[in-house]
């Protein structure tokens, strides 16, 4: 593990007075609409369901408080919408800063793997280090380009990561790891992540 990592905060749990400053936080309803409020708070968009202050309060929480105080909100989405793309981004991230040197080691064995496939020799694959700068850069309030080319991007990542033969599609193995989730725990996580990613990004592309 790289010492320079900071090391993640467990993302089911919200601070109560954080959450106290998250308008609505106890309604489902509201919940639902403060998810996608957030999310679009960080691509530096506004929001007809809250005010303007409400919508400014929210995007300087999570610049002040990071990106965690909100986390938990879009771990409840669906796969498509903006939240639910925010959380798979949000354990990508949360993934390579905990495990800098695993998620490397298995990108290169990846990568190996892809290139070593009948007519794939010169494939040009993403880039893993500049993909997972602008995950944090959009994580921490800096906004994205683009979000579909990010989504892209990341799809492109997790399938090179998929195609290790040492550990495969699979990405958290213990349901005592921080980051276990449905999203992480479930058979070929990698693989499907990058599938539903790739699925946004395609809905994005026709918006």
């Amino acid at each position: 593990m790289s010492a320079s990592m900071n090391h993640p905060r467990r993302p089911a749990m919200l601070d109560p007075e954080v959450a106290e400053s998250i308008p609505g936080d106890e309604d489902p309803a509201v919940t639902t609409a403060v998810a996608l409020t957030s999310a679009r708070a960080l691509l530096g968009l506004g929001d007809d369901e809250f005010t303007a202050d409400q919508v400014e309060k929210l995007a300087h929480l999570i610049k002040t408080e990071g990106v965690d105080a909100v986390s938990t909100l879009w771990a409840r989405s669906s796969k498509l919408t903006l939240p639910g793309q925010m959380w798979r981004l949000y354990l990508v991230r949360e993934w390579f800063r905990r495990d800098t040197d695993t998620v490397r080691s298995r990108y290169e064995e990846g990568e190996r793997a892809i290139h070593q496939r009948p007519g794939a020799e010169d494939l040009v694959l993403p880039e893993l280090e500049s993909t997972m700068a602008k995950i944090e850069q959009l994580m921490t309030g800096g906004g994205v380009d683009s979000m579909v080319e990010l989504l892209k991007a990341t799809s492109g990542v997790m399938r090179v990561l998929a195609a290790g033969v040492s550990a495969g599609p699979e990405w958290i193995t213990s349901d005592d790891d921080e980051l276990a989730d449905v999203v992480t725990r479930r058979a070929g996580a990698l693989q499907k992540t990058a599938e539903e990613l790739a699925e946004a990004a395609k809905l994005g592309d026709r918006e």
